[in-house]
């Protein structure tokens, strides 16, 4: 059984290949699993149908109930390079390890730079978008005219991705 660090880390390196874009990923990953207009945990987050490319050919795609829930997890591993799952793997896993958890007591952890509780932005923020990946290319989806606001943060390419508040 995969922890929801694991099932976050997964997300992440396939999402981005930039580690630096993975901090504003985890915490919209965290504030959906906390909010009630989404699912419980990790697992049922991620797995929500057409809401991550990366697990959309199991969710709703070519291979939608051809592998049982705890399978999924590992047949998208396979499809991930070497490199990818022996040098980014382990730093998205740190990154989730970081902000899906409540830290105890003591120092605050860091994630490049940055106290990795320092929120880039509110719980609002429940939804992100990549431009580039888009068809046609460069635009938005129907939902990100509903947002209440649309941002990119600090350090991040807007034609990469794009977080939106507040969708209704």
């Amino acid at each position: 059984m995969k922890t929801p660090e694991e099932w976050a880390a997964l997300t992440l390196v396939t999402e981005s290949d930039q580690p630096h874009e993975w901090w504003p990923i985890a915490w919209v990953l965290r504030y959906r699993v906390a909010s009630q207009r989404f699912p419980d945990t990790m697992k049922e987050v991620v797995l929500q149908e057409r809401h991550f490319s990366a697990w959309n050919p199991w969710t709703h795609g070519k291979f939608k109930g051809k592998f049982p829930l705890e399978e999924i997890w590992h047949e998208l591993w396979k499809t991930l390079d070497q490199a990818t799952q022996e040098k980014l793997y382990p730093v998205a896993l740190q990154c989730a390890s970081l902000i899906l958890p409540r830290p105890a007591t003591g120092s605050a952890p860091t994630l490049q730079g940055q106290p990795a509780w320092q929120a880039p932005f509110g719980p609002e923020v429940c939804w992100y978008y990549s431009p580039e990946k888009m068809i046609p290319k460069g635009t938005a989806p129907t939902w990100a005219a509903k947002a209440a606001r649309t941002f990119t943060p600090s350090g991040i390419d807007p034609a990469r991705f794009v977080f939106c508040e507040d969708v209704q």
